[in-house]
């Protein structure tokens, strides 16, 4: 986060919390934005407390005295009163709830690879941002506030969450949840399509488990959907009523799939099967997918919620 150290901050009672926030801004876990009026308060603390980095640490403000004139407003602004309580909650790792921790972790960090978003793969891979399991769209909502609560000010929490929506139309049944965190302070991404499933690049399906010549059936008939139909079909189980044994379109999507012929929706099969996610990242991360592989909706929603995932890193 880009963060202010206010001048009446750089006391002696507040030296362990400024030498923690020094680390940060060093490794680069936080960005340090220095106030012009405040370079002679933090010259002369350094020069007092710390002699032997005094060098160092006069430096870096000058640097950051730069840097905050081109990078806009500090995302949160440390005083004398907030110092305890904001360095405990810049030293905890930033935290995102999801449904299911390893597949939509896996999901995102395939996402900001693709859209290169280097600050997130870092705090990821550094741990400064981490993936809670929200056991459901039911208790996600419980763990939210749950890890909101092991913050004292800034609350470093977000969600991301399947919309499950039927038809592009339609109303997701996570609303009423989601209105209730945002209206307790917490931020999250209901992601436009039906699941992050939704958004994976034909090149991810073309990879999964399978026959290639099944396989090669399925994506033609892929092909025949339209971008709403796509975007609300069950990628991993497809038309497939396990339950009776038959495809079936369910009663909500009879209008979104009046248009395909039963060769279609049986020829897609059982879906795409378990694991889609895994594979998605592994072919991210090896370069394999690009924007132009996402498509301009998908890639517009997605830049949202890698916004959203910056305002708590």
């Amino acid at each position: 986060m880009r963060v202010r150290v206010a001048g009446d901050a750089f006391t002696l009672e507040g030296f362990h919390e400024i030498i923690q926030l020094m680390g940060h801004f060093i490794e680069g876990r936080h960005e340090w934005m220095v106030d012009i009026r405040d370079v002679g308060a933090i010259e002369g603390y350094f020069q007092s407390h710390v002699p032997k980095m005094a060098k160092t640490y006069e430096l870096m403000a000058r640097k950051a005295m730069v840097s905050a004139t081109w990078s806009g407003p500090a995302a949160v602004v440390i005083t004398r009163d907030s110092l305890s309580d904001h360095t405990h909650d810049l030293a905890r790792p930033a935290k995102v709830v999801v449904e299911n921790q390893e597949s939509d972790r896996c999901f995102v960090v395939a996402v900001a690879h693709i859209l290169g978003d280097r600050r997130l793969l870092d705090a990821h891979r550094m741990g400064w941002l981490e993936f809670s399991q929200g056991g459901g769209s039911g208790e996600l909502a419980k763990i939210v506030r749950a890890e909101r609560g092991r913050f004292r000010r800034l609350f470093r929490v977000t969600f991301v969450l399947d919309s499950d929506r039927l038809t592009p139309d339609g109303a997701s049944k996570h609303e009423g949840k989601i209105a209730t965190l945002i209206k307790e302070g917490v931020p999250g991404h209901l992601l436009q399509f039906r699941e992050a499933e939704n958004y994976l690049p034909t090149k991810v399906l073309a990879a999964s488990s399978g026959a290639p010549s099944e396989k090669s059936k399925k994506l033609g008939h892929l092909k025949r959907l339209t971008p709403d139909q796509r975007a609300h079909l069950d990628v991993k189980k497809a038309f497939w009523n396990g339950k009776e044994k038959r495809f079936a379109v369910l009663p909500e999507q009879v209008d979104l799939y009046d248009s395909l012929e039963p060769k279609v929706i049986e020829g897609l099969g059982q879906g795409f099967g378990e694991g889609l996610c895994a594979l998605f990242e592994r072919l991210a991360e090896a370069g394999a997918l690009t924007e132009a592989d996402l498509g301009p909706e998908a890639t517009a929603d997605l830049r949202l919620m890698l916004e959203l995932l910056q305002t708590i890193i």
